[in-house]
């Protein structure tokens, strides 16, 4: 009868002990991958491409520039004139509405209203997904801004 408790006993110990491994190793590999998402984030892209008109339409000005920093919550842009800054928050893939600020100069060599629709798309964005060095911002399903990290 004894050596039945110890073995119950012994089994109880191993359980628990299993338990206790694949808990730990589950949640270190979930903090490791939430490690990794936040750095794929974080970067300096150029602008690809853009909503307007309900087309997505690639962007031919090169000199764009939008620096995130998913440990500050933090986005700075420049897109062809005005200095562009905000803060936003993530979880998971989703989005909260970013609270842009925006300086106001004037800049007749930019013809086009790149970032007039830049600044209105990003207003809109709620969800991301990155791929292959590319960060694509979306309104729902709606894609509205593909950026390029670059390297």
């Amino acid at each position: 009868m004894r050596f039945k408790y110890i073995y119950i006993h012994t089994m109880k110990k191993g359980f628990l002990l299993l338990l206790f491994f694949v808990t730990t190793t589950f949640l270190l590999f979930a903090k490791k991958k939430g490690i990794q998402h936040k750095t794929q984030l974080s970067g300096i892209y150029t602008l690809l491409e853009q909503m307007n008109n309900s087309h997505l339409m690639f962007v031919s000005f090169s000199k764009t520039k939008i620096t995130i920093d998913e440990h500050k919550y933090s986005i700075n842009c420049y897109v062809g004139c005005n200095s562009i800054a905000g803060q936003f928050k993530t979880k998971g893939n989703t989005i909260a509405p970013l609270h842009l600020s925006v300086t106001e100069m004037i800049c007749p060599e930019l013809t086009d209203d790149l970032e007039e629709k830049f600044i209105s798309n990003l207003n809109l964005i709620n969800r991301f997904t990155f791929s292959a060095g590319q960060l694509y911002l979306y309104n729902k399903d709606q894609l509205l801004i593909v950026l390029k990290k670059k390297s």
